[in-house]
């Protein structure tokens, strides 16, 4: 199938898919969008099908238009033959997803030191996140667990995470990072993810509580870990640069499966442990 062929097939099939959904697309000042000539489009991105309305858009001025796109869905048969008879374009996204990721971790860890410090200051104080009996920062903010080193734990994301954010982007400055910087963020990463499994199960079954900001970080610290680890397993550095072995590049490939595997097991537990609550019986 030719170029034009493989994007006229897909432009029908989402059609027929939008069509089934009854979705209703409506755009305007498309006159905007020249007819011919180089373009750049920058569309705000909302959601996942996004890309289907911007392209819908771009053809109604007989525009196709070429994305910007996850390097990796070149890798999934079938689907990266389409996105190469289309002429999308690859993207790795992974020092800038690393380095958003320990940015919204920085917050969280930033407003739960506010809370901290609020509640110290004022015990009648009650958190913005409580919000119910199982997802309530005050009951887990005055706990041992809370500062489990002496110190309000955010402190250590106060810290740990502008590192992450600054190796970001060094790597989008295309620096070359010695091999010992990135054992020694993935050592930095394991903590984390460890640590973050500790709260986890003291969460779920010491203090009986879940609270949301804690949440956050658990969610970034989790995709950092493995993002961080698939990397260096994929380039060999974690084998002393004699090539990666059947094990890392088996990490280095299953990234993705591995960061969805992990969600899913925390949300389970999370379901299991207040499942007559979320159930309402």
């Amino acid at each position: 199938m030719s170029r034009e062929g493989w994007y006229a097939t897909t432009t029908l099939l989402g059609r027929v898919v939008l069509r089934g959904l009854e979705v209703r697309r409506d755009w305007h000042d498309e006159h905007h969008l020249p007819r011919s000539g180089p373009v750049l489009l920058a569309s705000n991105h909302a959601s996942f099908p996004d890309f289907v309305f911007v392209g819908e858009a771009g053809l109604s001025r007989g525009r196709r238009i070429r994305f910007l796109c996850r390097h990796d869905m070149w890798e999934v048969p079938v689907v990266g033959t389409a996105m190469r008879s289309m002429r999308h374009v690859p993207v790795d996204r992974e020092a800038p997803a690393a380095a958003y990721l320990a940015a919204r971790r920085l917050l969280a860890a930033f407003e739960l030191t506010l809370e901290k410090i609020a509640v110290t200051a004022d015990p009648n104080y009650i958190p913005e996140c409580d919000i119910n009996p199982v997802l309530s920062c005050g009951s887990i903010i005055t706990t041992d667990q809370a500062s489990a080193f002496g110190f309000p734990n955010p402190i250590l994301g106060l810290i740990g995470f502008p590192v992450v954010i600054s190796m970001g982007v060094l790597l989008l400055s295309k620096v070359e990072l010695p091999r010992w910087v990135w054992l020694g963020l993935n050592l930095g990463a394991l903590f984390g993810f460890g640590f973050a499994i500790w709260l986890i199960t003291q969460s779920l079954y010491v203090i009986g509580a879940l609270c949301p900001w804690c949440m956050v970080v658990w969610a970034a610290t989790i995709p950092v870990f493995w993002m961080i680890t698939a990397d260096n397993a994929a380039a060999g550095r974690l084998s002393g640069g004699s090539g990666p072995g059947v094990v890392a590049q088996t990490v280095g490939s299953l990234r993705w499966v591995l960061i969805g595997a992990s969600y899913l097991v925390v949300l389970a537990l999370i379901f299991i442990r207040w499942m007559d609550f979320w159930l309402g019986t």
